[in-house]
């Protein structure tokens, strides 16, 4: 279900585009786009094959996951008979290497003939794994530029061995040569979450799949882990001490000198210990460190972080105003627990892709690649005609019928809205290739990996800006239009503000493309904006982060000031008498939840940058919130869970406008005006508020419940979930109680709009049709908007009468 989530991340911005399409209509028409047949066939067309190609996409993100859970339960249930030629290992057999391969010669009943490299034994049928197609193994020795200790996946037998995948490419192995990582001991590379962060070790206990089951620090759970993210722990791998071991403090640095079953042997010094995996974890590059000792031009207590790790007589570090050095392990300590302990999300595609290699037979998999590749074509191609439909939006009807042939040019808000989905899409179509170019070559360094990741960094920021602003432009237009249906226009600074907060939008997203070409590696961070830096501890790298961190808060600060001169043109516009009308149920809560999620947006935004730029600048106090679970790290995850759940708003802002919008269609008198007090239905507005109400209590609880729940927090896959160890009952039942019914309620909601849609008469809607509420009396609900103008007017009227009493 998390999956089809995710490969719904485009469907605001889709929906946004056609809200614009439709717009663009209305005021070239002024209403009536029925009889000039706007927007144009083909523009609709495009809609509707977009949204089955989206609606294709997340079936196909459904259906994958349920294929290959079906194909392993059967295989799980049909076992293949053990046959002569067949592969196996087994772990019954003390004298043979664990996870050694071996090959069957013959069977007899129960009992098979296996040659291992250490001899040939006879074993029970019982005890022995067949070694399958795709499981994951390592290298015991070096060959074709494959390290000893390389994991790879079984791919298929030759005749001079078996075929193995490594990233270096495909090579032959004899079956002495490898061994399965079942029972291995393997450190992640990448932090996965709170608990497993990087360097932890862990044992697998499953390799026959393509990830490997692992359990870690003799936690109970296990984590399906990817082998990306992993490496096997070998004789010679530098680890830190995790926990005390008597003699041995915490963050001493020891060398690997023998691995066992479930125990690493550790030389700290002239000191060997057996270390569990609690115990340890690996040393890997990004480590903050000191000296222990001085060394060179560096003074003891020297401070930097590890550039290379593979010698333990030489580990690379880049000191601070120093440079790069060679020390060995044991003049160096870890420094208070700094390392990143996040695992970037990987995107949709490259998961898929994983479970497309899964298929059995081939045939499936070239089925699903290329289900997934015409979908993308096909919905860019929609994307791309829709576009143009906008532009060239006109006939020979409508210029002179309605405009005695001189129509207007497109209006502000609606090419601002057609900028940022265009650039939302041109990133996501060039993260998709670049994607597909690094996973097809497998190329996970260099410039190509580097543009990927930030060109995913670019359409995680336009994915949570761009929507909600293109409303705003959208629901500024249509308040427009419904002050002045005949030649409604916004002031000329609200167009300004458009152009400017486009234009922010693309700076942003660009600064971040140009600094994945300046640092030396550069990957999605925890939440959207955040990204980590790798490898970049030269003055060059640092300074063009510190540049863009500065850039970022002036961009953001600029963003700030014009949404809110957007919202307040909205609230301040008058008509030709003179007067502002109330506003419109589905604009008053659409300015409020943009209100609303931009702040929170805000808020998250100005932590992730004071958080990278403390990273960057080393900075004690950043640091002991930025990673170690202090107040900044808490924010952020706290309002990223926030901002989670008030990612409903742009659909909602998207419905209510589309509601209202067709209420207007239904409404349009003969003359082409707008009778007052038009729209959908009263229950439909009541529904409206209802919605926005409820997003806004849940986002508050999930708030609260962030702050206020104790021990750590862990986000799960689903949108908005926080998990609190050991937290007051009462309490958490409570908040958790409000927020599921306000969701509840928002669902509820979000139905009785779409029944309100498909009900629609003319006869049926205000001001021609009965009101029928969903709450009886002359009391109605208000959105936040229409309450917080109230509380101002009873606040403003409070004040003049105390400043009557006062003179008097």
């Amino acid at each position: 279900l998390d999956k089809g989530r995710v490969a719904c991340d485009i469907a605001p911005m889709l929906a946004v585009l056609f809200l614009g399409a439709r717009m663009r209509a209305i005021l070239l028409t002024k209403g009536d786009t029925e009889k000039y047949n706007l927007p144009q066939p083909f523009v609709k067309d495009s809609m509707i094959v977009a949204t089955f190609a989206l609606a294709g996409f997340v079936a196909l993100s459904l259906i994958l996951p349920l294929i290959v859970w079906a194909e392993r339960s059967t295989l799980r249930r049909h076992r293949p008979v053990i046959a002569p030629g067949e592969l196996v290992t087994t772990d019954v057999e003390s004298t043979i290497p664990q996870g050694a391969l071996g090959t069957v010669e013959s069977v007899d009943g129960d009992v098979a003939r296996v040659a291992f490299g250490s001899g040939t034994y006879s074993l029970n049928v019982s005890g022995l794994d067949l070694v399958r197609e795709g499981t994951k193994v390592f290298a015991t020795v070096e060959r074709d530029d494959v390290p000893v200790g390389a994991i790879g996946s079984l791919i298929g037998w030759a005749a001079s061995g078996i075929r193995v995948s490594f990233d270096q490419g495909a090579v032959n192995f004899q079956p002495s040569e490898l061994r399965t990582m079942k029972g291995c001991i393997v450190a992640t590379t990448v932090g996965i979450d709170d608990e497993v962060v990087v360097g932890s070790l862990g044992i697998v206990k499953n390799a026959g799949e393509s990830v490997l089951s692992v359990q870690f620090k003799g936690r109970g759970d296990r984590y399906q882990v990817d082998t990306d993210i992993l490496r096997l722990v070998q004789a010679g791998d530098v680890v830190v001490c995790a926990q005390r071991m008597e003699s041995v403090r915490p963050d001493v640095m020891g060398v690997v000198t023998e691995v066992a079953e479930d125990l690493v042997t550790v030389a700290f010094g002239n000191e060997v210990k057996d270390a569990g995996v609690a115990d340890i974890e690996l040393l890997v590059a990004g480590t903050f460190v000191e000296t222990t000792a001085a060394v060179e031009d560096v003074p003891k207590g020297g401070k930097g972080f590890v550039v290379d790790a593979d010698s333990a007589s030489a580990i690379v570090v880049a000191f601070d105003g120093i440079g790069r050095r060679s020390v060995a392990s044991a003049g160096l300590k870890r420094r208070e627990h700094e390392g990143q302990t996040h695992r970037g999300p990987v995107s949709v595609l490259e998961e898929e892709r994983e479970m497309i290699k899964q298929l059995h037979p081939p045939a499936m998999q070239y089925v699903f690649f290329t289900a997934q590749y015409l979908l993308l074509l096909i919905q860019v191609v929609a994307i791309a005609l829709i576009v143009y439909g906008i532009w060239t939006m006109d006939n020979s009807r409508v210029r002179d019928e309605v405009w005695g042939g001189s129509p207007p040019a497109m209006s502000p808000a609606i090419a601002c809205t057609v900028w940022i989905a265009v650039q939302f899409f041109v990133f996501f179509i060039a993260a998709a290739i670049l994607e597909t170019i690094v996973v097809c070559t497998g190329r996970r360094e260099g410039t190509l990996s580097n543009l990927w990741e930030t060109c995913k960094l670019a359409v995680a920021v336009i994915r949570v800006v761009g929507p909600m602003l293109c409303i705003l432009f959208i629901a500024t237009r249509l308040r427009a239009y419904q002050l002045d249906p005949t030649d409604g226009s916004v002031p000329e600074w609200v167009e300004l503000a458009f152009y400017v907060c486009t234009a922010v939008v693309f700076t942003q997203a660009m600064i971040l493309v140009l600094l994945g070409c300046t640092a030396s590696k550069i990957r999605e961070g925890e939440c959207p904006g955040d990204f980590i830096v790798e490898d970049g501890e030269d003055a060059a790298n640092t300074m063009a982060i510190l540049i863009v961190q500065a850039l970022r808060v002036v961009l953001l600060g600029i963003l700030c000031g014009g949404i809110l001169a957007i919202c307040y043109a909205i609230i301040t516009m008058e008509d030709a008498a003179g007067t502002k009308p109330p506003l419109p149920p589905a604009i008053g809560n659409a300015i409020s939840l943009a209100l609303w999620y931009f702040l929170i947006l805000a808020i998250l935004l100005g932590v992730v940058i004071i958080k990278v730029s403390g990273v960057i600048l080393d900075s004690k106090v950043i640091r002991s919130g930025a990673v170690t679970g202090g107040w900044l790290d808490r924010t952020m995850h706290v309002f990223n869970a926030a901002l989670l759940t008030v990612l409903f708003a742009p659909m909602l802002c998207v419905l209510f406008l589309a509601v209202r919008m067709r209420a207007l269609q239904l409404t349009l008198a003969a003359d082409g005006s707008i009778p007052e007090g038009a729209g959908p239905q009263c229950w439909a507005q009541e529904a409206m508020h209802m919605c926005t109400w409820s997003l806004i209590i849940s986002s508050i609880m999930v708030i609260i419940i962030g702050f206020t729940m104790s021990g750590n927090r862990r986000e799960q896959a689903i949108p908005s979930e926080t998990k609190a160890e050991r937290p007051n009952v009462w309490l958490a039942a409570s908040l958790m109680s409000i927020r599921g019914l306000c969701l509840a309620a928002m669902y509820g909601g979000v139905v009785a709009l779409l029944f309100a849609v498909t009900l629609m008469r003319p006869d049926t809607l205000p001001p021609w049709g009965p009101e029928s509420c969903l709450i009886p009396g002359d009391s109605r609900p208000v959105s936040p908007m229409d309450a917080t103008l109230q509380a101002s007017d009873q606040a403003e009227t409070a004040a003049k009468v105390l400043k009557l009493l006062r003179f008097s």
